[in-house]
């Protein structure tokens, strides 16, 4: 019983990001908020906004993912705080967090664009298509000269159709394909 509740929850988020495997998209959530590299892996979360009552999808590094739930649990950076927000963090197979801290909730950028700057530029560009030649190819990247807002979409959506995304902080603004 406990085996079918699990495969039928896996199931619907599989749904909620057109078919792509759950499997896929948690292993990149992972990498995501697991990196350290100078390389900033993105990945989508739920944010639950307790101010005002709204959630969203939004994109952010891994690394502003951690420091967000820092702000918001007020946990120290010791390496038991670190540890711990990592864990709960990774135990959140659905992606979706509870702010009520405004600090933390712009950290992970909510304010940068908004679901229906999602579907626009998914209108315009064929992401399930860039996705599978991305895979195929092994190797892409695509720069953003002075437009975070239109690197944060792609990394969204890519990352909704099972492509790893990251900005290496040696080159700002160029988003590339991470492969695991």
């Amino acid at each position: 019983m406990r085996k079918n509740l699990l495969l039928l929850f896996l199931a619907s988020i599989s749904l909620s990001f057109g078919g792509v495997n759950p499997a896929e998209i948690y292993a990149h959530f992972t990498a995501a908020v697991k990196n350290k590299s100078s390389v900033q892996y993105f990945a989508v979360i739920k944010v639950v906004d307790l101010t005002k009552g709204t959630v969203r999808e939004v994109c952010a590094p891994g690394s502003f993912i951690r420091s967000a739930l820092h702000k918001e649990m007020k946990y120290d950076y010791d390496n038991q705080s670190m540890a711990m927000v990592e864990h709960m963090a990774l135990m959140n197979l659905d992606r979706f967090f509870e702010f009520k801290n405004t600090d933390a909730i712009q950290l992970l950028g909510v304010d940068v664009y908004t679901e229906d700057d999602v579907q626009q530029i998914e209108k315009q560009i064929n992401f399930t298509a860039l996705a599978k030649q991305i895979k195929q190819s092994g190797n892409w990247k695509m720069e953003f000269k002075d437009d975070d807002k239109l690197m944060l979409l792609y990394a969204h959506a890519l990352f909704n159709h099972g492509v790893l995304t990251g900005e290496d902080s040696n080159h700002l603004g160029t988003l590339i394909y991470i492969s695991l």
